[in-house]
């Protein structure tokens, strides 16, 4: 991603009038504290916990609206030190930046198709659609998985451009996902009607067809692993050819495949933060792909790191007690759920 210069960044920040320690605010709610590391700047951090390096004021008004001491203020948004302690708030909160108003319906919710240019989805590779209230509209494409951005106006909406990942699955799964991607670029209008969503294009054809899903809970839900921490402080992806696994079960097990083996481990979740205990896995030798052994064992490690959890829309996220990455993982979707 193209990093935006900070004398910009900071002339936005004038121009948009951010609110300073001292003027009337809300106490923030952080839903994690994060401490500045060497290199880090406002909007990659921003990029990594709120998901658009554009939302770095909301980390400014977080610092500078709190009471508490340990929040350093942060007079100008081009200079930040390692060791200050930021106060990261919840990705759903209102952002600093108005967004494009959604319709009631819309707004934080979660599709999977149903029919595309009028004909069933392939069942075994569910395609969805998660439009976040901050004007982000992601998802799987079947095989992989894609974002964009999207305008409203009345039931008028336009898609931007979609970029993803770049895995091949069987010929019918990819001609689906090549036909739904085309499909979503020529959308023009909306219509919900109770649990279904239409897609239609200029003409008013319904292209696309959804139903709704629900809130995803922890448990109950089964996730695939998108990322990771591999020991070294980076977040590194899955290995291609390779799906690691997580199933939260009621009763206090995590269970799944590792890529290689399976395995299980205990669980203790109070409110947001969650305890993985050391997991056991078979021991199975998988030469191929290669690297899928460390891959392995690195993902067992990270799970073992988790101290909080966070779900949105069809994302989990797993972060460390300092705040750091553990593991990132998204829904397996099912038409039945």
């Amino acid at each position: 991603m193209k990093k935006i210069p900070f004398l910009i960044l900071a002339a936005g920040l004038v121009l948009a009038g951010w609110p300073a320690r001292g003027q009337a605010q809300q106490t923030p709610q952080c839903r994690v504290e994060y401490t500045v590391q060497a290199g880090d700047w406002l909007s990659k951090i921003a990029e990594k916990y709120l998901g658009d390096p554009l939302t770095y004021p909301r980390l400014v008004a977080a610092a500078n609206a709190s009471h508490d001491d340990r929040y350093t203020n942060i007079e100008n948004p081009d200079v930040i030190e390692p060791g200050w302690v930021l106060c990261i708030p919840p990705a759903e909160s209102e952002p600093m930046m108005t967004p494009t108003p959604v319709p009631t319906g819309l707004t934080g919710s979660s599709w999977i198709l149903t029919a595309l240019n009028g004909q069933p989805s392939l069942s075994e590779a569910p395609i969805t659609a998660d439009f976040s209230p901050d004007g982000r509209l992601s998802g799987t494409s079947g095989c992989n998985s894609y974002s964009t951005t999207y305008e409203i106006d009345g039931n008028v909406i336009a898609p931007g451009l979609t970029a993803g990942t770049m895995m091949a699955c069987a010929n019918p799964i990819m001609q689906q996902e090549i036909a739904y991607l085309t499909a979503l670029n020529t959308v023009d209008t909306f219509e919900i009607q109770g649990d279904r969503l239409l897609l239609k294009d200029s003409g008013g054809e319904t292209v696309l067809e959804f139903v709704r899903q629900h809130p995803v809970e922890l448990t109950g839900t089964l996730w695939r692993l998108t990322g990771y921490n591999n020991g070294k402080q980076a977040e590194v992806g899955v290995i291609a050819g390779t799906e690691l696994t997580a199933d939260f079960r009621i009763g206090g097990r995590v269970s799944g495949s590792s890529g290689c083996n399976t395995y299980s481990a205990a669980v203790q979740v109070d409110g947001q933060t969650i305890r993985i205990g050391p997991a056991v896995a078979t021991r199975m030798f998988c030469a191929n792909p290669e690297g899928v052994l460390a891959q392995e064992q690195q993902y067992l490690t990270a799970l073992q790191s988790a101290a909080v959890y966070l779900i949105e829309l069809n994302r989990l996220e797993l972060r460390t007690a300092s705040g750091e990455l553990a593991a990132t993982f998204e829904r397996i979707p099912s038409a039945n759920n």
